[in-house]
């Protein structure tokens, strides 16, 4: 007999102490549940999370193997958390309950190692937020006149749990991404547009079916487009710049940049190249020739003849869409400058003729430089 008990105490043990010996000596199941978790509080609760935490139960096998966590808004739907501690936290964009957000209430089990259950504790409410993460917009407006798109960043909080895809204008799906990820949509155009967040899991067509929630955002029009205007001597170019953004930068071709838009100590009937930097970094850039030695500005719409030959003939002066070259000498090049010095028109000819499309050019002032025989004859234009 005393080995029997010995024998029947030893597969009591063995068993983890899920078994309990009577008094007839004759081995019985445990159905004996823990005791009900008691003290059930709220140790933390910010806009993502909330912490719980309770007094351990115990049991008459000596341990609790964990804690079923239920929540309810109005009945009890069930326990989708478990801790094998005495506290727990939830975070509300991975509880399905906390999607929408609003008053619910939380209790607990405690479950032994044989599955024996407790009844559920005294409840406590929580007001929980919506649940979706909030994510970040940084959208990117064109730069310079000549972009047409812009781009918008993406940010997950570090704080969700959940993975979830963002969708741009109901065509473009981001992959998936979780907290504290993010994602760039490129080539957004100028516009209104909207992101939607959507939980990763079910899916669609297009990508993700379940909203979570939308935003809105703007693509700007670019800045106005930079308008470059020269003042010209024979050894100066003053530029004058429009449009952009400022404040502006200027260079020669051959320097570097600096707020100095006068530039000095030129060469006469020079070509020059210039180039003006906003801050946004668009630029604009031109070639212009200084005047002739001894000649005066022609930033006031002066009309000036360099010289009287008699080879050169130039029709019809005024000048309308077509102007029509003859020379005496085979004709090299004519380079037409606009009255601030810039190049307008540059053509290499060969010939002792030709006809030059000027019909492009606004009405206004300008200077020919036919280029024959070793010369050069400038001679004073206008488009009528």
């Amino acid at each position: 007999m005393l080995a029997l008990i010995s024998s029947n105490i030893n597969l009591a043990k063995a068993k983890n102490n899920a078994t309990r010996l009577e008094s007839n000596n004759k081995v019985a199941i445990d159905n004996t549940p823990p005791s009900v978790p008691t003290g059930l509080r709220i140790v933390s609760l910010d806009h993502y999370r909330v912490k719980i935490a309770w007094d351990p139960s115990t049991d008459d096998s000596g341990s609790v193997k964990g804690y079923p966590i239920w929540t309810s808004q109005t009945v009890w739907g069930g326990s989708d958390k478990y801790s094998t501690t005495n506290s727990y936290t939830i975070y509300f964009d991975n509880a399905w309950y906390a999607l929408e957000g609003g008053y619910f209430r939380f209790a607990l089990q405690a479950e032994d190692h044989n599955g024996n259950k407790s009844d559920l504790s005294k409840y406590i409410v929580i007001n929980i937020p919506n649940g979706v993460p909030r994510i970040t917009l940084t959208p990117k407006n064109p730069l310079c006149a000549d972009q047409q798109f812009g781009s918008v960043r993406v940010q997950i909080p570090s704080y969700a749990q959940s993975n979830y895809k963002l969708i741009l204008d109901n065509t473009t799906v981001s992959p998936q991404l979780t907290g504290g990820q993010g994602y760039t949509f490129n080539g957004v155009a100028i516009g209104n547009h909207k992101i939607e967040i959507r939980y990763a899991v079910e899916f669609g067509p297009i990508g993700p079916t379940r909203l979570e929630d939308t935003y809105y955002f703007s693509i700007a029009v670019p800045p106005l487009p930079l308008v470059l205007n020269t003042d010209v001597t024979s050894n100066s170019v003053q530029l004058n710049v429009t449009g952009g953004v400022p404040p502006y930068l200027y260079k020669r071709t051959d320097g570097f940049y600096n707020s100095n838009s006068l530039f000095t100590n030129l060469n006469p009937d020079t070509n020059y190249g210039f180039t003006v930097r906003d801050s946004n970094g668009c630029t604009i850039g031109r070639t212009i020739r200084t005047l002739p030695s001894g000649k005066i500005s022609l930033t006031r719409n002066q009309v000036q003849n360099d010289f009287d030959s008699k080879d050169l003939i130039l029709y019809p002066n005024p000048m309308d869409n077509e102007l029509l070259l003859t020379h005496s000498f085979i004709i090299d090049e004519i380079t037409i400058f606009s009255n601030s010095g810039e190049i307008v028109l540059q053509k290499s000819i060969n010939d002792y003729k030709s006809t030059i499309d000027v019909s492009h050019l606004p009405k206004g002032n300008y200077f020919a430089e036919v280029k024959t025989n070793g010369k050069i004859e400038k001679i004073q234009l206008i488009k009528k």
